[in-house]
């Protein structure tokens, strides 16, 4: 086990953190979401499927394509969540149905937004020591 760590940099820890951020977004947006027409199945799947990807990756010594993986699923997946709440989001601008948006909905923006961000800055972070 200690072998599996050893020579990683930081990016490789924030990597794994995103990974379970991910996952994490995956679940809230499901529990939240579903049985909606928000519900977007693309983007609940591309965020498992870039969070298991990335760690993969990560673990089988190809790490430095983790942080390219995990930003291209939050990117899709954030796509896909707009594409799906946009009709929402103009009803409560606009005032028709809601004056205020819902805890649901920040919260899912919150999470959307601090994944991406996370996967931005970890793009740049150095995954593993040179030799």
């Amino acid at each position: 086990m200690k072998d599996l760590f050893a020579g990683k940099k930081l990016g490789f820890y924030v990597t794994l953190a995103l990974a379970v951020l991910a996952v994490i977004t995956a679940f809230v947006y499901l529990g939240m979401y579903n049985g909606t027409n928000y519900m977007s199945r693309q983007a609940f799947f591309l965020l498992l499927a870039g969070a298991v990807l990335a760690v993969v990756l990560a673990f089988l010594g190809q790490g430095k394509f983790s942080p390219a993986v995990l930003f291209g699923a939050a990117v899709l997946a954030l796509m896909f969540f707009v594409y799906y709440i946009y009709f929402f989001v103009s009803s409560v601008l606009t005032g028709i149905q809601y004056t205020v948006f819902p805890v649901e909905f920040v919260t899912c923006v919150v999470l959307f937004g601090l994944l991406l961000v996370g996967s931005i800055v970890n793009v740049f972070l150095p995954q593993v020591e040179e030799k």
